[in-house]
């Protein structure tokens, strides 16, 4: 997941965002655990307009047990 979340900060910076969120997905598919990856995601998702990723990673984050993000 660091690999991805760090390629994800590459591309937001070079104002990539279709790649950006793709790798905030791969990060997300590689530690689907991650409660604070999940919210990132489903921000990140969601302000553009990708509705299902969103969804997908709040769900997420609401079936974690015992964990805070």
């Amino acid at each position: 997941a660091p690999l991805f979340q760090a390629l994800a900060r590459l591309e937001l910076a070079d104002g990539n965002l279709t790649e950006a969120l793709e790798a905030h997905k791969r990060a997300f598919e590689s530690d689907p655990q991650n409660a604070g990856l999940a919210l990132e995601l489903g921000r990140f998702a969601a302000d553009l307009d990708d509705h299902e990723a969103a969804s997908r990673a709040f769900r997420a984050v609401t079936m974690m047990r015992g964990v805070t993000p």
